[in-house]
C-alpha cells in the first residue's frame, strides 16, 4: 500500500469549507488519507498575518510554512487567490466543490491517484486539481 498523504482542509468551523480563499480560513483540519480511509491528525489555527495587498506573497509563504511544519502535501479549499501559483510549488492545491469537510476528504480519497500523480511532479510542472 502507498504511504498516507497528508491533506489540510481550510475551515472556519471545523465542519465546512468557507466561501473565501484558503489563506483567509481561521483553521486547517489536517488529515492522513490513503486508498481506503482517513484519520484526523490535528486542527491548527491559521496564525498567518493579514494580507497587506491582494495576492500578498508573504501570506502564501506563511500559510505554506505552517502547513509544511505538519507534513502537509495537499491543501483543500473552495477558493484560491493569486497565490495559487505560489503554493503549488510546495503543496498540491485542490479546489473542492463540496460544502462539508467530510465530503471533501471523501472526494480526495476517491481521486487519490490524481493527487499522487501531481505530488511526484516538480512544483513548476504541478497543476491544481478540482474535485466535486
Amino acid at each position: 500500500m502507498n504511504k498516507d498523504i497528508i491533506i489540510a482542509c481550510a475551515t472556519d468551523d471545523g465542519l465546512t469549507f468557507p466561501d473565501k480563499h484558503s489563506g483567509e480560513a481561521k483553521f486547517f483540519m489536517i488529515y492522513a488519507i490513503n486508498d481506503k480511509k482517513h484519520e484526523l491528525i490535528t486542527k491548527i489555527e491559521n496564525t498567518t498575518p493579514e494580507e497587506r495587498m491582494h495576492g500578498d506573497p508573504q501570506k502564501a509563504k506563511g500559510v505554506v510554512g505552517i502547513l509544511k511544519k505538519k507534513g502537509v502535501d495537499v491543501i483543500v479549499s473552495k477558493q484560491y487567490g493569486k497565490n495559487l501559483t505560489r503554493i503549488k510549488d510546495k503543496v498540491v492545491p485542490v479546489i473542492i466543490g463540496a460544502e462539508k469537510i467530510e465530503d471533501g476528504v471523501g472526494l480526495c480519497i476517491e481521486n487519490i491517484e490524481q493527487i499522487r500523480n501531481e505530488l511526484i511532479k516538480s512544483g513548476k510542472e504541478r497543476k491544481h486539481l478540482k474535485f466535486g
